[in-house]
This record gives C-alpha cells, sequence and structure tokens, in this order.
C-alpha cells in the first residue's frame, strides 16, 4: 500500500464517492441535503474536495502530529506542543488567587 498524502487523497476521494452519489439521489429525490458530513482528522484538508461536502469530521488531530511528519505536512506539525504550552498557561493562570475571593 502508497503510503503518503497522495495516497491518502487518492483513497480517501475515491472511498467518499459512493457517498457523492447518495448525496446527488437524495437532492433529485427533494431531500434534505443541507449537511453533507463525514471525513476525519486525516482527511480534514482533503474532503473539501468533495462535491457538495459540508462539515468534515475532526477530533484527534493533535495527538496524530508524528504519524502525519512522515507525509510532511507542515501545517499538522507541532500541535501537540502548541496545545501543551496553552494548556499549562491556563493552568498556571487558574491556580492564581483572585483579589476580593475568599482566599485572597
Amino acid at each position: 500500500m502508497r503510503k503518503g498524502f497522495d495516497a491518502r487523497k487518492e483513497r480517501a476521494l475515491k472511498t467518499i464517492q459512493p457517498n457523492v452519489e447518495t448525496l446527488e439521489m437524495m437532492k433529485r429525490a427533494g431531500l434534505n441535503t443541507e449537511i453533507f458530513s463525514g471525513g476525519g482528522t486525516g482527511t480534514y484538508n482533503i474532503q473539501h474536495l468533495t462535491p457538495g461536502f459540508t462539515d468534515v469530521q475532526v477530533g484527534s488531530y493533535i495527538f496524530m502530529d508524528m504519524q502525519y511528519i512522515g507525509d510532511r505536512e507542515p501545517d499538522r506539525c507541532e500541535r501537540l506542543q502548541r496545545l501543551r504550552a496553552v494548556a499549562d498557561r491556563a493552568r498556571d493562570h487558574s491556580q492564581r488567587q483572585v483579589p476580593g475571593t475568599a482566599d485572597d
């Protein structure tokens, strides 16, 4: 099996094609097709190429950086480190005492 972004893109677009055909049948039947959702973290930057697609279901991207570094996707690199920096700042901020509170 080929690896890397191009291979993932090809597989993702081929795999979603039956859904595109179903969407078109639903439209012709007059059904509500306001939302066409699917995909995921691994295809967030691919699914927009799917005709009619309105929503990408992502969520685990911060934990996948090491996997995608091999695909040379720079926009995915270092997210976990950035998230940790944000979390550390939030934790530090939450531990500060607020003047005028009972703990002051």
